[in-house]
C-alpha cells in the first residue's frame, strides 16, 4: 500500500504479483486479486481488472466487495458496447445521408464518442476527417478546436495543440472560436 500511496502503481503491481507467486491461494490471494482489480480499474485497464476480479471471485465466491467490483466492470463493458453501437449508427448515417451537414455532424459525433472511450488518438483521427472531408461544414472549426483540447488536456501534447489552433485561426479567421 506504500507504493500506492506514493502513486507508484507499477511498483505496487510488481509487489502484488510477487506475493501472489508465493501465495496463490487463500483469502489473502483473493484480497490481492481484488486490490489489483481495483488498481487496474483506476487505470482504466478494464480487461486486466476483469481478469483479476474473476480470479478473486474464484478464490472467494460470494464476497460483496468482489461482487461490487464485478458490477462496476460490467457497467463499463455495457457502456463500451453502447458507444460502439452509436459509432456504428453514425457511420450508417454518413453512408445513407452523405449531405454536408448530416455526414459532418455524424463524423464529429464519432470523434466525441472516441473521446468518451478515452481513445484519444482515434478521436483526433475522426475529428480530423471532419476538417479534411467537410472543410465548409459549420462543425469543421469546432472539430479543430476539440482536437486542440484533446492534444492539450488528454495527451499532454502542447505543440500539436498549438499547431491545431494555428490551423484553426488560419483556416477560419472569422469563426467565433
Amino acid at each position: 500500500h506504500l507504493y500506492l500511496a506514493r502513486g507508484e502503481d507499477d511498483k505496487a503491481i510488481s509487489k502484488y504479483e510477487e506475493v501472489l507467486a508465493a501465495y496463490p491461494e487463500g483469502d489473502e490471494a483473493a484480497k490481492i486479486h481484488y486490490d489489483l482489480g481495483k488498481l487496474y480499474l483506476s487505470q482504466e485497464k478494464i480487461d486486466q481488472a476483469n481478469k483479476q476480479m474473476l480470479l478473486a471471485k474464484k478464490l472467494c465466491p460470494g464476497s460483496k466487495p468482489i461482487a461490487q467490483l464485478e458490477a462496476e466492470i460490467k457497467a463499463i463493458y455495457k457502456k463500451e458496447r453502447e458507444i460502439d453501437k452509436e459509432i456504428e449508427k453514425c457511420r450508417k448515417i454518413m453512408e445513407a445521408r452523405p449531405s454536408l451537414e448530416d455526414a459532418s455532424q455524424a463524423q464529429y459525433r464519432i470523434g466525441e464518442l472516441y473521446i468518451e472511450k478515452k481513445q484519444y488518438k482515434q478521436a483526433i483521427k475522426e475529428l480530423n476527417l471532419v476538417v479534411e472531408n467537410f472543410p465548409q461544414s459549420n462543425i469543421a472549426p469546432e472539430s479543430l478546436f476539440k482536437m486542440a483540447r484533446v492534444y492539450r488536456d488528454n495527451l499532454d501534447d502542447q505543440e500539436n495543440a498549438r499547431d491545431v489552433l494555428e490551423k484553426l485561426m488560419a483556416s477560419y479567421p472569422e469563426h467565433r472560436l
